[in-house]
């Protein structure tokens, strides 16, 4: 360019005045013309070199090769040949891809278990079975309020260029985990924490309440117990106080055994003792609760997406299955979305059994196969089904509860669905007729239990 050239010369004018110049003010004048002279050369993006060859004699020339500060990979180009450009202008963007950032998102729940300094293992389809491992360099202060989620940026050695800009992946951290449930280095003497199975504790919103069990006589009896949870890690709770390690809790049948306590008008998690300070129920548990328009239509998503989810299990149809858990996913974040309206005891119900029916779908959609995915459709049926008592279905859409007594090792388990013929999700084909309507929503007068 013109610029360049005049540059050039403008250095060799002050090299020559700077070899005749007589000492004193003169010589430092010229001195200092030269500097700067190099100096705008520098900026030119001329190294060090050029400038010398130039500053010797060199032959002045309106092109010259601008090299990289540094090697790497260019990502962007913003020059073309002939096009004219100022100082200062970015001709070409470059990185070094030897070493890369790879930036991820932790969910709001799942920050409890991560710290600067872990090991971060994580993988991308374009390189499948190869298991690439960095450390969390950085945490974000700020939660999206849009996705709940925080950005972590992990720092990666990718000496092999496996590793490309715009890539995605999947990652896990292992957290070690100390007596108080938080996570610890490597180097810290760690105490594993009191855990419990996530089908264990009966959830109230209000408290949580598991049943021990307690030798008696020549047998055993369940005590309710409550307990207070630290956060979920996979599929176990942390236990803060109310168990010690070595007792026995159900896992499994826990609502039966509550259901049982109500029916003999004793304690049970839903009606707290007279010297509890716990609030207790309200005794009006089955009245409908008034919602908005826009969360009645989202519920009628709701239904109308696990009622195929039902059908896919049903049908043993594997991958329609694992679409069908996508579809209740997303229903039940637009119910969650419309829940804002919701009067004080609806929002209060809605919030006891929200995280129940999230924590199952978090399994189902976890799930590589049929039979692992049913086994969540339980809690998921069975606290949908609760939904649908309290807040109504659809136009009063009738809807049928059915019980199988031969689910899981003859535990039995529920489900819901709109025809009175028996379609069993947990068996399928194998025993598609096994089951017995047990209780309806939305009767008509016309309309009675009747099994199969």
């Amino acid at each position: 360019s013109p610029e360049m050239y005049g540059a050039q010369a403008e250095l060799q004018t002050a090299v020559q005045s700077l070899a005749t110049a007589g000492e004193g003010p003169a010589k430092d004048s010229a001195r200092r013309l030269v500097e700067a002279s190099r100096k705008k050369l520098l900026l030119l993006g001329l190294t060090s070199q050029q400038i010398d060859h130039i500053a010797a004699g060199g032959p002045l020339s309106e092109r010259l090769i601008v090299t990289a500060p540094f090697n790497g990979v260019v990502t962007k180009r913003q020059a073309t040949e002939g096009q004219y450009v100022k100082t200062g202008s970015v001709l070409y963007a470059i990185a070094d891809l030897s070493s890369v950032w790879v930036t991820l998102r932790a969910y709001e729940r799942d920050l409890v278990w991560l710290k600067p300094g872990q090991n971060v293992e994580f993988r991308t389809p374009s390189q499948a079975g190869q298991t690439f491992t960095g450390d969390i360099l950085f945490m974000d202060s700020i939660l999206d309020e849009k996705t709940r989620t925080v950005e972590v940026r992990v720092q990666v050695d990718n000496p092999d260029g496996l590793l490309k800009p715009g890539m995605l992946v999947s990652a896990e951290v292992e957290a070690v985990l100390g007596a108080l449930g938080q996570p610890v280095g490597p180097d810290q003497g760690a105490e594993p924490p009191l855990v419990i199975p996530v089908t264990a504790p009966l959830l109230t919103g209000r408290r949580a309440v598991v049943y021990v069990r307690l030798p008696w006589e020549d047998g055993f009896i369940y005590e309710g117990r409550v307990v207070v949870l630290g956060p979920r890690a996979d599929d176990f709770y942390l236990v803060e106080e109310g168990l010690t390690e070595g007792e026995e809790v159900v896992t499994r049948g826990g609502f039966k055994i509550d259901s049982a306590l109500q029916i003999l008008a004793k304690d049970s998690m839903m009606m707290a003792r007279a010297d509890d300070d716990s609030p207790v129920e309200d005794a009006s548990a089955m009245t409908v609760l008034d919602s908005p328009a826009e969360f009645q239509h989202s519920l009628s998503q709701l239904l109308e997406s696990y009622l195929q989810l039902q059908d896919k299990l049903a049908g043993d149809d594997d991958s329609g299955s694992a679409l069908a858990t996508t579809a209740v996913v997303e229903a039940l974040a637009v119910s969650q979305s419309h829940s804002a309206d919701l009067s004080v005891a609806a929002a209060m119900e809605w919030g006891r059994l929200y995280p129940l029916m999230d924590k199952a779908l978090q399994t189902m959609s976890r799930a590589k196969d049929l039979s692992s995915r049913r086994e969540p459709f339980q809690p998921l049926s069975d606290n949908l089904w609760v939904v649908f008592q309290r807040f109504g279905t659809p136009d009063n859409q009738v809807v049928r509860q059915f019980h199988c007594p031969m689910a899981f090792d003859n535990d039995g388990a529920e489900w819901f669905q709109l025809g009175k013929t028996t379609s069993n999700p947990y068996f399928g084909d194998m025993m598609l007729r096994c089951g017995s309507q047990v209780a309806i929503i939305g009767e008509d007068a016309d309309d009675h239990k009747e099994g199969h």
